[in-house]
């Protein structure tokens, strides 16, 4: 069994959500244990307010005391009648032990058995304590000459030795990790690091406070931590790469009283005993820890985790994820932590450290803005600056009205709302209004539909404005037949500019109890629609294009409102009426996006054949409200009508099919035409037989088909009346 600590650090104290069952992080579980019996999952709730957005969110993370746990694999190693087993190595899954006793090495299989291969190590150490392989090299320390020796995979002297004495006097075990040599000194109490070509790197660490009778040193690469073996204490004690002591050991008892040489390979720790002359292997059960919210991974750690302080990257980007998809309990949301470990071991959590800090802010400039506003004449749209602006926004995520937001920009040129962090999510504007003057020119307003969406994905806005000199007020009542006012509407003055074939919105306004607001338009100049809006967005009207003249003093435009003007419908939120007037041959659709997410809107308008589809008309609108119209007056047949919209990436809204014929020949053009080449078709067969005559009079309608005068339908019936036919000729011939 082995302990494993994770500290979770929450500094937001929240209130226990007791109608759920689940445990949830909150302080006053501070310091829970969870107990894995086995490879299990354990969930526990982070409890967040419904109007929080995270913007930092980490968890320290630290284990300690996974352990080793005694196995039933030890085998002997007492070859001759007295031995002091002290080295210890594996070579190609055989056994190599350093016997101080006899000065050799000793060879034995993956089982224990001694395979009767030993080597003499006499004349270079009389005294080994440590042997370890790497490289494929085996290398022997001793206490006598404190002096390395380099051995091939065969246990022949190389020529290659260097020695330790400048840095220490009893070298009692070696190991190799990450290209070094490290070597454990019971004289000094200190491990020494030592580059491949012998040289002490400078580099060293204390071991006095824990294993002060050092016998053996070994790397573990699954967790990076070296194990110091104490033939006093009889204990292993862990140290990290950069030489600390992690505050973790485990017993060696079970294998003996005086610990030697040690070695880990494949999961287990490998220990030579001086008493018991006996290798024994201690497994480390691998846990593989980990932390998900619901299926996404924050945090995994491979092999054993022992270390302390692991933070993870910035969870809150995953947070935020699941803050509107999550449970709501209250006036919190649940999201899951699912903690994981494939053994049986105990976690410990304290707390979740996350924060709350962002927020709308509304400047000149930013980086990435929601919405960037910026200044053209109305006229002839060149671009203005020096602008004073005043602004209130109410905003939030869940509720958007938790926050306010106002102020006045002076002598600007452009403004931006943004968001204050680079996480992508999603700000509800509750309600947004703009007023704006420049010198010279009007005072104007603009006004962002209650619900609009703030992300860090730039929506463009040009707000136009009007020379004093050139304009003209008229005030704009809104009301239905029964003369009852629209209060409290949003509406919007489109002006025409054939130069770009499209309507922009060049004013706002809000209706006030009269059901009245103003407008301010170049008279008896260029067409204008009047638009009108709930105030989430919703299209109630638009009306159709007019060009102002001021008859009365005040100048007064009454829009008229009538049950069906209501009529629009709702696809992808956008509020649209598509129609087409058989008389004009005029096809129109109107439109209004109050998640302003349209940039635009393409109406094409196909011909449609026997044999082809063909344009015949396209129209388009760049704004998010608008009108297209197409007129197919000079066209009959089969036309479909197909409108794109512009959102990244374009597609199909919607589309109408009809057709102008009220016969299958009202084509007169078509019609005659396909007589003047179907006849001689039908002459010439004729004078073959009855039988191919209905067979060119039916091969006389392909040319009709063709001009789109009739359709496969009727040369279908057509066909098949001429199959009777050729059956009763037969049958009378």
């Amino acid at each position: 069994m082995r302990k494993i600590l994770f500290i979770l650090l929450i500094l937001l104290i929240l209130p226990c959500v007791s109608s759920w069952e689940e445990i949830t992080f909150n302080n006053s579980l501070s310091e829970e244990n969870l107990t894995f019996t086995g490879s299990e999952d354990l969930i526990r709730w982070l409890s967040i307010p419904s109007d929080y957005f995270i913007t930092k969110g980490f968890l320290n993370l630290s284990g300690y005391n996974f352990g080793f746990n005694v196995t039933n694999f030890n085998f002997s190693i007492l070859v001759e009648a007295s031995s002091s087993p002290r080295g210890l190595a594996i070579h190609n899954e055989n056994f190599y032990v350093a016997d101080a006793t006899n000065v050799r090495i000793y060879e034995f299989n993956s089982t224990g058995d001694y395979t009767g291969f030993n080597v003499s190590v006499f004349n270079e150490e009389s005294s080994p304590s440590g042997l370890t392989f790497a490289n494929g090299n085996f290398y022997m320390v001793g206490v006598n000459k404190d002096r390395v020796y380099e051995y091939n995979s065969t246990l022949n002297l190389t020529g290659f030795n260097f020695t330790v004495l400048n840095e220490m006097s009893l070298a009692s075990g070696i190991t190799f990790a990450n290209n070094n040599f490290y070597i454990a000194d019971s004289g000094t109490d200190r491990v020494y690091e030592y580059n491949i070509t012998g040289s002490h790197t400078g580099f060293d660490f204390s071991i006095a406070s824990q294993a002060s009778t050092s016998s053996g040193i070994t790397y573990v690469d699954v967790n990076n931590n070296f194990y110091v073996t104490d033939s006093g204490l009889i204990k292993a004690f862990e140290y990290n790469i950069t030489g600390s002591y992690t505050g973790f050991s485990f017993d060696l008892s079970q294998a003996g009283t005086s610990p030697g040489g040690t070695i880990y390979n494949n999961g287990n720790i490998y220990i030579t005993d001086q008493n018991t002359d006996k290798i024994t292997a201690f497994s480390s059960e691998i846990n593989n820890p980990s932390i998900k919210i619901e299926n996404n991974t924050i945090w995994t750690f491979t092999g054993e985790f022992n270390q302390t302080n692991n933070r993870t990257t910035n969870l809150a980007s995953t947070i935020n994820k699941f803050l509107n998809s999550t449970y709501l309990i209250g006036s919190n949301y649940l999201i899951p932590f699912t903690f994981h470990s494939d053994t049986a071991g105990i976690l410990q959590y304290l707390d979740l450290n996350f924060s709350d800090d962002i927020d709308i802010i509304v400047e000149s400039d930013c980086t990435n803005p929601s919405y960037l506003f910026t200044f053209k004449d109305e006229e002839n749209l060149t671009t203005l600056d020096g602008a004073t602006i005043n602004y209130n926004f109410q905003y939030g995520i869940n509720n958007a009205t938790t926050k306010t937001i106002y102020g006045t920009l002076t002598n600007a040129n452009n403004f931006s709302i943004c968001l204050n962090s680079t996480e992508g999510f999603n700000w509800s504007i509750g309600s947004g209004e703009i007023h704006y003057s420049i010198n010279n020119y009007i005072d104007r307003r603009y006004y962002l539909y209650d619900g609009s969406i703030a992300t860090n994905i730039t929506n463009n806005i040009i707000l136009y404005n009007l020379l004093s000199s050139r304009q003209t007020s008229f005030k704009l009542e809104v009301e239905d037949t029964s003369l009852n006012p629209y209060v409290d509407k949003y509406t919007t003055l489109l002006r025409w500019y054939p130069q770009l074939n499209e309507y922009s919105v060049v004013e706002m306004g809000k209706t006030d109890e009269n059901g009245e607001t103003v407008i301010h338009v170049r008279t008896e100049d260029v067409d204008y629609r009047i638009g009108v809006y709930e105030r989430n967005g919703s299209l109630i009207k638009l009306e159709d294009p007019t060009r102002f003249v001021c008859l009365v003093d005040p100048c007064t435009y009454t829009l008229k409102i009538s049950p069906t003007d209501t009529d629009f419908t709702s696809f992808y939120d956008v509020d649209f009426t598509f129609t087409y007037n058989a008389t004009s041959g005029i096809w129109l659709f109107t439109y209004s996006d109050s998640s302003q997410r349209t940039s635009g809107m393409n109406l094409t308008i196909y011909k449609v054949t026997g044999t082809s589809v063909f344009p015949i008309c396209s129209d388009s609108d760049t704004s998010y409200t608008g009108a297209i119209t197409c007129d197919t007056s000079l066209y009959s047949g089969t036309l479909k009508g197909i409108v794109l919209r512009s959102a990244s990436p374009d597609i199909p809204f919607t589309q109408k099919i009809i057709t102008t014929t009220q016969t299958a020949f009202s084509s007169s053009f078509g019609l005659w035409l396909s007589l003047l080449i179907g006849i001689p078709i039908a002459f010439l067969f004729a004078l073959m037989s009855p039988i191919a005559a209905v067979v060119g009079g039916v091969i006389m309608l392909l040319p009709a088909l063709y001009f789109g005068s009739v359709n496969w339908a009727i040369v279908g019936g057509v066909a098949v009346l001429g199959g009777i036919v050729m059956h009763f000729l037969k049958r009378i011939g």
